[in-house]
């Protein structure tokens, strides 16, 4: 949502692709609250338990993957087209 605020603190607007892209990764971030049980069993806590795979996924890997495209995001402003 940061990138939201900046976006549009820079320009004064969001852009649909800003909006899409917030509006997706919410969803993606609700259906992990909602089926949050279901990570108990996967493949990395049954193997590992807490090991350095899901933390280092955790702390490292997942903030980056989320953010590197809000950072494309701020400076692309070309109108989103279907065709």
């Amino acid at each position: 949502m940061s990138f939201c605020a900046t976006q549009y603190f820079q320009t004064g607007f969001l852009t649909n692709r800003m909006i899409l892209y917030q509006v997706l990764t919410s969803i993606y971030i609700l259906d992990f609250f909602i089926h949050e049980s279901f990570m108990l069993f996967t493949w990395d806590i049954i193997a590992e338990k807490f090991g350095f795979m899901l933390v280092f996924g955790d702390l490292a890997f997942i903030p980056f993957a989320f953010s590197i495209q809000n950072l494309f995001l701020l400076d692309y402003h070309d109108p989103m087209s279907i065709s």
